[in-house]
């Protein structure tokens, strides 16, 4: 029997090295692999050309990778990087979303090449992954609120949520007031039963440093009382809004 050979949509953004700008690994240095189509359209998506059918960006930039190019690509990067040698190999996989092409996940990471790597993969929580994925990676899960313009049907599926609680998970939410700390409490947590609440990030929506510093004054005290752990935007801080941070 013939083995299938996946191949990856990449984004323009490709392959690049960055320190994680979020969540509990906030500073950690990794190859980033974008990843290219979503199944969702946040209103303020920060990477709107891999999904966004109105965008050159999104028809002109993507990218079909074998999965040997994209192995080779990665560790490349990595072997290249003031890292190398001083940090652990990391992946960190986003998009776009991700999951969508978890088959080739899968087969990238099957590779010897990773064995030694701590992985990540960035997902909206829409999508429940494979059982060789869910205990092999840490999971950055972004349930969207609201406040992202999708409707609710389209960003909650409790039965995909219940699932990323049994892996190595941690949770993320994008807020911009107190209302929204009110919805995660309301229309998440009941699917979130158990869940330690440590391992719950709230993240500032914003796209400068003022906006976020402001969504974090509106909403920090309203985030240490309910036990959650207040995010930041690292890659905005130290970058500013560009590609490839």
């Amino acid at each position: 029997m013939s083995i299938q050979k996946r191949a990856f949509a990449v984004s323009g953004d490709r392959v690049f090295v960055s320190e994680q700008g979020e969540g509990a690994t906030a500073g950690k240095p990794a190859v980033f692999l974008r990843l290219h189509h979503c199944n969702l359209d946040c209103g303020w998506c920060d990477t709107p050309y891999t999904w966004n059918r109105a965008m050159r960006e999104y028809y002109e930039e993507r990218e079909k990778w074998s999965i040997e190019k994209t192995v080779e690509t990665i560790a490349s990067k990595w072997k290249a990087s003031v890292y190398h040698g001083s940090a652990e190999p990391r992946l960190i996989i986003t998009g776009g979303e991700p999951l969508l092409q978890q088959k080739g996940i899968v087969e990238l990471l099957n590779c010897p090449e990773f064995s030694h790597w701590h992985i990540e993969v960035e997902t909206n929580g829409t999508i429940a992954p494979l059982p060789p994925l869910l205990c092999r990676i840490q999971w950055n899960c972004s349930p969207k609120l609201a406040n992202s313009g999708v409707p609710l049907e389209r960003r909650l599926y409790p039965d995909v949520l219940r699932v990323f609680t049994h892996g190595n998970t941690y949770f993320k939410f994008v807020v911009q007031n107190e209302n929204d700390i009110d919805e995660i409490i309301g229309d998440f947590l009941p699917h979130l039963a158990g869940f330690p609440r440590s391992r719950i990030f709230i993240s500032p929506e914003g796209r400068d440093t003022e906006t976020l510093d402001a969504v974090i004054d509106r909403t920090s005290g309203r985030v240490s009382k309910e036990g959650f752990v207040l995010g930041d935007r690292l890659q905005i801080r130290r970058y500013g809004d560009k590609r490839r941070t």
